[in-house]
This record gives C-alpha cells, sequence and structure tokens, in this order.
C-alpha cells in the first residue's frame, strides 16, 4: 500500500511524506502488523509518484529525504481513528456508499492477499 501527502510547514516550505505498507502473507499471524506499520520518508518539495520514479530511473535522484522512520499504530489508537472518518456528499446514502468503497478497496486487498490461508484450511 502506498502513501503521498503533500503539506507545507509552519515556514510555508512545500514538503511531501511518501510512505509504504509492505502486506504480504508471511507465516504466522502478521495481518495486523502489515497493515498497521508505515515506512516513512519526508522529502522536501511536492515530489510525485511519477517524479520520483523518473529521478530514480536516469540517477539523478534530486528530492532531498528530510527524515525517514517508521509509524506503527496500536489496535486502541486505531479504534479511536476509525471515529474520525468522514466522507462528504449531497446525502446520507451517498456519504455511506462513500464509506462502503473505502473499506471493500481497504479490506478487498487484505483479502486477496491474506485468503489464501484461510481458504487452504478448509480444502
Amino acid at each position: 500500500m502506498l502513501y503521498r501527502l503533500f503539506f507545507t510547514d509552519k515556514d510555508n516550505r512545500k514538503l511531501t511524506l511518501s510512505g509504504n505498507k509492505d502486506i504480504k502473507d508471511d507465516p504466522g499471524s502478521d495481518v495486523w502488523v502489515d497493515t498497521t506499520t508505515l515506512f516513512t520518508h519526508l522529502l522536501e518539495g511536492h515530489i510525485t509518484a511519477a517524479e520520483k520514479d523518473i529521478k530514480k530511473d536516469s540517477g539523478n535522484s534530486q528530492e532531498s529525504v528530510i527524515a525517514s522512520g517508521i509509524i506503527n499504530i496500536y489496535f486502541f489508537d486505531f479504534l479511536k481513528q476509525l471515529t474520525t472518518f468522514h466522507t462528504r456528499g449531497p446525502n446520507l446514502s451517498e456519504r455511506n456508499a462513500a464509506r462502503i468503497r473505502f473499506c471493500q478497496l481497504f479490506f478487498g486487498k487484505l483479502w486477496d492477499v491474506y485468503s489464501q490461508k484461510i481458504l487452504s484450511a478448509y480444502w
């Protein structure tokens, strides 16, 4: 799972948070660790994924990595975070439809990766 967030700091400097989660079915029960561990880089400037790939492939990487790190979310923090999800739409039906589409995308990808272990136990 890839993440990219453009923002500015207090000095109006453009920054990019680039992150990824490594979603793969390793031996053992690791779905929680996989989905709650975000590997991050803080880049100087607003750098799109395409720009980053072009610079990397050319060997002329101009973006400046300001910081790198790993962000983990704990179970109770995740539950609290769920209460902050909001959608916009002209009516409740469309807002709920947006929430459902997000859940289908997120949990659908997890199902694609982890369901083989679950299903193989029954077949």
